[in-house]
Protein backbone atom coordinates (compact mmCIF):
# COMPACT_ATOMS: atom_id res chain seq x y z
CA UNK A 1 0.00 0.00 0.00
CA UNK A 2 2.86 2.75 1.03
CA UNK A 3 4.15 1.50 -2.70
CA UNK A 4 1.26 2.64 -4.38
CA UNK A 5 0.30 5.68 -2.17
CA UNK A 6 4.35 6.85 -2.97
CA UNK A 7 3.88 6.06 -6.84
CA UNK A 8 0.08 7.13 -7.63
CA UNK A 9 0.51 9.75 -10.23
CA UNK A 10 3.25 7.41 -12.05
CA UNK A 11 0.19 4.50 -12.00
CA UNK A 12 -2.18 6.84 -13.40
CA UNK A 13 0.14 7.86 -16.13
CA UNK A 14 0.09 4.26 -16.31
CA UNK A 15 -3.52 3.71 -16.59
CA UNK A 16 -4.01 6.44 -19.28
CA UNK A 17 -1.49 5.52 -21.57
CA UNK A 18 -3.23 1.93 -21.54
CA UNK A 19 -6.50 3.39 -22.53
CA UNK A 20 -4.80 5.03 -25.09
CA UNK A 21 -2.97 2.38 -26.50
CA UNK A 22 -6.49 0.08 -26.58
CA UNK A 23 -8.37 3.05 -27.75
CA UNK A 24 -5.30 3.09 -31.00
CA UNK A 25 -5.55 -0.24 -31.59
CA UNK A 26 -9.02 -0.84 -31.85
CA UNK A 27 -9.01 2.29 -34.33
CA UNK A 28 -6.28 0.50 -36.37
CA UNK A 29 -8.19 -2.41 -36.46
CA UNK A 30 -11.18 -0.59 -38.16
CA UNK A 31 -8.64 1.62 -40.86
CA UNK A 32 -7.38 -1.79 -41.81
CA UNK A 33 -10.74 -3.60 -42.35
CA UNK A 34 -11.52 -0.46 -44.36
CA UNK A 35 -8.57 -0.59 -46.23
CA UNK A 36 -9.30 -3.95 -47.14
CA UNK A 37 -12.64 -3.27 -48.47
CA UNK A 38 -11.70 0.05 -50.33
CA UNK A 39 -8.68 -2.79 -51.94
CA UNK A 40 -11.49 -5.07 -52.94
CA UNK A 41 -13.65 -2.77 -54.32
CA UNK A 42 -11.13 -1.66 -56.75
CA UNK A 43 -9.43 -5.01 -57.98
CA UNK A 44 -13.28 -5.23 -58.67
CA UNK A 45 -13.62 -2.31 -60.52
CA UNK A 46 -10.13 -2.92 -62.65
CA UNK A 47 -11.45 -6.45 -63.23
CA UNK A 48 -14.30 -4.72 -64.79
CA UNK A 49 -12.47 -2.41 -67.01
CA UNK A 50 -10.13 -4.81 -68.08
CA UNK A 51 -13.07 -7.37 -68.93
CA UNK A 52 -14.51 -4.36 -71.16
CA UNK A 53 -11.67 -4.01 -72.78
CA UNK A 54 -10.48 -8.09 -73.80
CA UNK A 55 -14.37 -8.08 -74.99
CA UNK A 56 -13.40 -5.23 -77.13
CA UNK A 57 -16.72 -2.92 -76.95
CA UNK A 58 -16.76 -0.15 -78.98
CA UNK A 59 -18.84 1.64 -81.28
CA UNK A 60 -19.07 -0.03 -84.93
CA UNK A 61 -19.80 1.39 -87.99
CA UNK A 62 -22.91 -0.84 -88.04
CA UNK A 63 -23.81 0.70 -84.78
CA UNK A 64 -23.04 4.37 -86.18
CA UNK A 65 -25.36 3.20 -89.01
CA UNK A 66 -27.85 1.65 -86.69
CA UNK A 67 -28.14 4.89 -84.60
CA UNK A 68 -28.59 7.18 -87.69
CA UNK A 69 -30.92 5.04 -89.13
CA UNK A 70 -33.03 5.15 -85.71
CA UNK A 71 -32.90 8.70 -85.48
CA UNK A 72 -34.37 9.47 -89.01
CA UNK A 73 -36.94 7.40 -88.90
CA UNK A 74 -37.90 8.66 -85.04
CA UNK A 75 -37.56 12.27 -87.17
CA UNK A 76 -39.87 11.08 -89.93
CA UNK A 77 -42.64 10.01 -87.99
CA UNK A 78 -42.56 12.97 -85.96
CA UNK A 79 -43.08 14.99 -89.45
CA UNK A 80 -45.44 12.53 -90.15
CA UNK A 81 -47.27 13.04 -87.01
CA UNK A 82 -46.99 16.76 -87.40
CA UNK A 83 -48.33 17.30 -90.81
CA UNK A 84 -51.11 14.97 -90.25
CA UNK A 85 -52.26 17.10 -87.08
CA UNK A 86 -51.65 20.25 -89.53
CA UNK A 87 -53.79 18.94 -92.17
CA UNK A 88 -56.70 17.72 -90.05
CA UNK A 89 -56.71 20.29 -87.08
CA UNK A 90 -56.88 23.48 -89.69
CA UNK A 91 -58.75 27.02 -89.87
CA UNK A 92 -60.21 27.10 -93.39
CA UNK A 93 -60.61 30.91 -94.31
CA UNK A 94 -62.21 32.59 -97.99
CA UNK A 95 -61.30 35.78 -97.71
CA UNK A 96 -63.35 38.83 -99.62
CA UNK A 97 -61.62 40.37 -102.35
CA UNK A 98 -61.91 43.85 -101.23
CA UNK A 99 -62.49 45.85 -97.83
CA UNK A 100 -65.78 46.95 -98.83
CA UNK A 101 -67.01 43.64 -99.85
CA UNK A 102 -65.45 42.55 -96.28
CA UNK A 103 -67.78 44.95 -94.69
CA UNK A 104 -70.61 43.75 -96.21
CA UNK A 105 -69.51 40.15 -95.81
CA UNK A 106 -69.31 40.44 -91.77
CA UNK A 107 -72.30 41.85 -91.19
CA UNK A 108 -74.27 39.66 -93.32
CA UNK A 109 -72.38 36.62 -91.43
CA UNK A 110 -73.65 38.54 -88.18
CA UNK A 111 -77.01 39.00 -89.24
CA UNK A 112 -77.33 35.18 -90.33
CA UNK A 113 -75.64 33.99 -86.90
CA UNK A 114 -78.56 36.33 -84.75
CA UNK A 115 -81.26 34.81 -87.54
CA UNK A 116 -79.94 31.43 -86.77
CA UNK A 117 -80.38 31.76 -83.11
CA UNK A 118 -83.72 32.89 -82.97
CA UNK A 119 -84.62 30.54 -84.89
CA UNK A 120 -83.32 28.08 -81.93
CA UNK A 121 -84.53 29.65 -79.58
CA UNK A 122 -81.59 30.92 -78.06
CA UNK A 123 -81.53 34.35 -76.41
CA UNK A 124 -78.57 36.19 -76.61
CA UNK A 125 -76.99 39.44 -74.50
CA UNK A 126 -76.81 42.79 -76.21
CA UNK A 127 -73.10 42.90 -75.72
CA UNK A 128 -72.47 39.61 -77.14
CA UNK A 129 -74.80 40.71 -80.22
CA UNK A 130 -72.40 41.52 -82.61
CA UNK A 131 -70.18 38.24 -81.54
CA UNK A 132 -67.09 40.15 -80.61
CA UNK A 133 -67.03 42.55 -83.98
CA UNK A 134 -69.04 45.43 -82.29
CA UNK A 135 -65.84 47.33 -83.84
CA UNK A 136 -65.88 46.31 -86.83
CA UNK A 137 -69.57 46.28 -87.63
CA UNK A 138 -70.21 49.90 -86.24
CA UNK A 139 -67.29 50.93 -88.35
CA UNK A 140 -67.58 53.52 -90.57
CA UNK A 141 -64.26 53.42 -92.65
CA UNK A 142 -62.56 50.37 -94.07
CA UNK A 143 -60.63 47.75 -92.44
CA UNK A 144 -57.14 47.60 -93.20
CA UNK A 145 -56.64 45.00 -96.17
CA UNK A 146 -54.08 43.70 -94.19
CA UNK A 147 -56.32 42.84 -91.00
CA UNK A 148 -58.81 40.96 -93.31
CA UNK A 149 -57.05 37.35 -92.83
CA UNK A 150 -57.13 37.90 -88.89
CA UNK A 151 -60.76 38.98 -89.34
CA UNK A 152 -62.18 36.39 -91.03
CA UNK A 153 -60.00 33.90 -89.33
CA UNK A 154 -61.42 34.78 -85.74
CA UNK A 155 -65.26 35.01 -87.69
CA UNK A 156 -64.90 31.23 -88.99
CA UNK A 157 -63.51 30.45 -85.30
CA UNK A 158 -66.80 32.47 -83.88
CA UNK A 159 -69.32 30.71 -86.49
CA UNK A 160 -67.86 27.17 -85.26
CA UNK A 161 -68.48 27.96 -81.57
CA UNK A 162 -71.89 29.17 -81.93
CA UNK A 163 -73.04 25.91 -84.08
CA UNK A 164 -71.86 24.63 -81.04
CA UNK A 165 -73.92 26.32 -78.88
CA UNK A 166 -76.96 25.81 -81.00
CA UNK A 167 -76.46 21.74 -81.10
CA UNK A 168 -76.09 21.41 -77.86
CA UNK A 169 -79.64 23.46 -77.54
CA UNK A 170 -77.98 26.19 -74.53
CA UNK A 171 -80.86 28.65 -73.27
CA UNK A 172 -78.45 31.63 -73.92
CA UNK A 173 -75.05 33.60 -75.10
CA UNK A 174 -74.50 35.80 -72.22
CA UNK A 175 -71.22 37.05 -73.27
CA UNK A 176 -68.99 35.72 -75.68
CA UNK A 177 -65.31 37.43 -76.34
CA UNK A 178 -61.46 37.44 -77.81
CA UNK A 179 -59.19 37.95 -74.95
CA UNK A 180 -56.48 39.03 -77.57
CA UNK A 181 -58.44 40.73 -79.91
CA UNK A 182 -57.24 39.47 -83.46
CA UNK A 183 -53.60 38.70 -82.27
CA UNK A 184 -52.64 34.82 -81.46
CA UNK A 185 -49.88 33.38 -79.28
CA UNK A 186 -47.05 31.97 -80.90
CA UNK A 187 -45.21 28.92 -79.64
CA UNK A 188 -42.76 26.70 -81.20
CA UNK A 189 -44.89 24.37 -83.46
CA UNK A 190 -48.54 25.87 -83.44
CA UNK A 191 -50.18 28.98 -82.70
CA UNK A 192 -53.26 29.42 -80.30
CA UNK A 193 -56.16 31.36 -80.23
CA UNK A 194 -58.43 31.92 -76.58
CA UNK A 195 -62.16 32.50 -76.73
CA UNK A 196 -63.88 33.04 -73.67
CA UNK A 197 -67.74 32.53 -73.62
CA UNK A 198 -70.61 33.08 -70.91
CA UNK A 199 -73.69 30.71 -71.32
CA UNK A 200 -76.82 29.44 -69.49
CA UNK A 201 -78.09 26.10 -69.64
CA UNK A 202 -78.40 23.09 -68.28
CA UNK A 203 -75.72 20.67 -67.19
CA UNK A 204 -76.84 18.33 -69.57
CA UNK A 205 -76.95 21.02 -72.50
CA UNK A 206 -73.55 22.44 -71.37
CA UNK A 207 -71.91 18.67 -70.83
CA UNK A 208 -72.75 18.02 -74.30
CA UNK A 209 -71.39 22.03 -75.23
CA UNK A 210 -67.86 20.78 -73.97
CA UNK A 211 -67.84 17.68 -75.82
CA UNK A 212 -68.73 19.25 -79.09
CA UNK A 213 -65.76 22.06 -78.66
CA UNK A 214 -63.68 19.13 -77.62
CA UNK A 215 -64.32 16.28 -80.39
CA UNK A 216 -64.41 18.99 -83.24
CA UNK A 217 -63.23 17.68 -86.37
CA UNK A 218 -61.36 20.76 -88.03
CA UNK A 219 -60.27 22.66 -85.02
CA UNK A 220 -58.23 21.26 -81.76
CA UNK A 221 -59.63 23.12 -78.28
CA UNK A 222 -58.55 23.06 -75.53
CA UNK A 223 -60.48 23.80 -72.15
CA UNK A 224 -58.73 26.19 -70.08
CA UNK A 225 -60.56 27.57 -67.87
CA UNK A 226 -64.20 26.90 -65.88
CA UNK A 227 -66.55 28.52 -63.68
CA UNK A 228 -69.83 27.68 -62.89
CA UNK A 229 -72.86 29.18 -60.57
CA UNK A 230 -75.57 27.06 -60.06
CA UNK A 231 -78.01 28.45 -57.62
CA UNK A 232 -80.92 26.50 -56.25
CA UNK A 233 -84.62 27.43 -57.27
CA UNK A 234 -87.42 25.65 -55.83
CA UNK A 235 -89.86 24.15 -57.64
CA UNK A 236 -93.74 24.67 -56.77
CA UNK A 237 -93.90 21.94 -54.53
CA UNK A 238 -91.30 23.52 -52.84
CA UNK A 239 -91.99 26.76 -52.72
CA UNK A 240 -95.31 25.73 -50.82
CA UNK A 241 -93.14 23.86 -47.93
CA UNK A 242 -91.60 26.43 -47.85
CA UNK A 243 -94.64 28.92 -47.09
CA UNK A 244 -96.04 26.09 -44.76
CA UNK A 245 -92.96 26.21 -42.52
CA UNK A 246 -92.67 29.68 -42.80
CA UNK A 247 -96.11 30.11 -41.57
CA UNK A 248 -95.83 27.19 -38.74
CA UNK A 249 -92.48 29.28 -37.68
CA UNK A 250 -94.63 32.65 -37.48
CA UNK A 251 -97.43 31.05 -35.98
CA UNK A 252 -95.88 29.58 -33.09
CA UNK A 253 -95.16 33.18 -31.78
CA UNK A 254 -97.77 35.33 -33.41
CA UNK A 255 -100.35 34.97 -30.60
CA UNK A 256 -98.34 35.82 -27.65
CA UNK A 257 -99.16 38.63 -25.67
CA UNK A 258 -96.86 41.56 -25.41
CA UNK A 259 -95.63 42.28 -21.67
CA UNK A 260 -97.66 38.94 -20.22
CA UNK A 261 -94.73 36.53 -19.91
CA UNK A 262 -96.46 35.15 -23.40
CA UNK A 263 -99.88 34.26 -22.22
CA UNK A 264 -102.39 35.40 -24.86
CA UNK A 265 -105.10 37.90 -23.79
CA UNK A 266 -107.95 35.65 -24.72
CA UNK A 267 -106.78 33.31 -22.35
CA UNK A 268 -106.56 35.88 -19.27
CA UNK A 269 -110.36 36.34 -18.29
CA UNK A 270 -112.27 34.50 -15.07
CA UNK A 271 -112.94 30.96 -15.11
CA UNK A 272 -113.33 28.01 -13.16
CA UNK A 273 -110.56 26.56 -13.62
CA UNK A 274 -107.51 28.34 -11.83
CA UNK A 275 -107.50 30.58 -9.07
CA UNK A 276 -107.71 34.48 -9.43
CA UNK A 277 -109.61 34.10 -12.72
CA UNK A 278 -107.16 32.62 -15.41
CA UNK A 279 -108.64 28.84 -16.86
CA UNK A 280 -106.12 26.68 -18.51
CA UNK A 281 -105.22 26.53 -22.25
CA UNK A 282 -107.06 23.73 -24.16
CA UNK A 283 -105.08 20.59 -24.51
CA UNK A 284 -103.93 19.90 -28.30
CA UNK A 285 -105.65 16.31 -29.06
CA UNK A 286 -103.66 14.97 -32.02
CA UNK A 287 -106.29 14.37 -34.74
CA UNK A 288 -108.75 16.62 -33.57
CA UNK A 289 -108.70 18.53 -36.29
CA UNK A 290 -107.70 16.24 -39.25
CA UNK A 291 -111.15 14.29 -38.49
CA UNK A 292 -114.26 14.66 -35.43
CA UNK A 293 -116.93 12.03 -34.86
CA UNK A 294 -116.08 10.15 -37.64
CA UNK A 295 -116.56 13.04 -40.43
CA UNK A 296 -113.59 13.68 -42.77
CA UNK A 297 -111.20 15.94 -41.57
CA UNK A 298 -108.88 18.02 -44.11
CA UNK A 299 -106.07 15.54 -44.49
CA UNK A 300 -109.13 12.96 -46.16
CA UNK A 301 -110.92 15.73 -48.28
CA UNK A 302 -107.30 16.35 -50.03
CA UNK A 303 -106.79 12.85 -50.52
CA UNK A 304 -110.30 12.09 -51.79
CA UNK A 305 -109.65 15.67 -54.06
CA UNK A 306 -106.74 14.33 -55.22
CA UNK A 307 -107.72 10.81 -56.66
CA UNK A 308 -111.38 12.21 -58.05
CA UNK A 309 -108.85 14.82 -60.32
CA UNK A 310 -106.32 12.00 -61.35
CA UNK A 311 -103.48 9.88 -60.63
CA UNK A 312 -101.62 10.25 -57.64
CA UNK A 313 -98.47 12.36 -58.49
CA UNK A 314 -95.11 10.87 -59.73
CA UNK A 315 -91.97 11.43 -58.06
CA UNK A 316 -90.41 14.11 -60.09
CA UNK A 317 -93.96 16.34 -59.74
CA UNK A 318 -92.59 16.24 -55.45
CA UNK A 319 -88.97 17.32 -56.09
CA UNK A 320 -88.42 20.54 -54.15
CA UNK A 321 -85.95 21.96 -56.23
CA UNK A 322 -86.47 22.58 -59.79
CA UNK A 323 -83.97 21.32 -62.42
CA UNK A 324 -80.65 23.56 -62.26
CA UNK A 325 -80.13 26.28 -65.41
CA UNK A 326 -76.25 26.94 -64.94
CA UNK A 327 -74.23 29.71 -65.52
CA UNK A 328 -70.68 28.91 -67.43
CA UNK A 329 -67.83 31.01 -68.18
CA UNK A 330 -65.90 28.71 -70.23
CA UNK A 331 -62.54 29.58 -71.84
CA UNK A 332 -61.14 27.40 -74.76
CA UNK A 333 -58.02 27.87 -76.70
CA UNK A 334 -58.20 26.83 -80.55
CA UNK A 335 -54.89 25.40 -81.59
CA UNK A 336 -53.45 25.87 -85.13
CA UNK A 337 -50.45 24.13 -86.42
CA UNK A 338 -48.62 27.27 -88.04
CA UNK A 339 -50.41 27.29 -91.29
CA UNK A 340 -51.27 30.18 -93.17
CA UNK A 341 -54.08 31.11 -94.19
CA UNK A 342 -56.20 30.07 -96.90
CA UNK A 343 -57.30 32.46 -99.75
Amino acid sequence: MDLIKKNWGFLAYATICLVIGVVLIVQCVRAGKTLREAKDLHQQELAFFDGVKKANLKLSPDNIDLAEKNKRLAEEQFQAFLDRLKKQFHLKVTLPRDPIEAVHTLRDEITAIRRRLDEKGIAYSQSASSFTFDYYARLDTLPPASDLPKIFRHLELIKIVVNSVMEAELLSIDAITRPLNLQVMQEDLYSYTPIEINVTGTLNSTQKFINLMNTNQSCLFFLRELEVVAPDELSDVGSILKDVLTGATSGMGGGMGGGMGGEDFEIMGPGPQRPGGRQLGRQFQPGQNMMMDGGAGPLDSRAAAGTALGPPPKRQDLLVFKPKLVSWRIRFDMVDFNLETEE
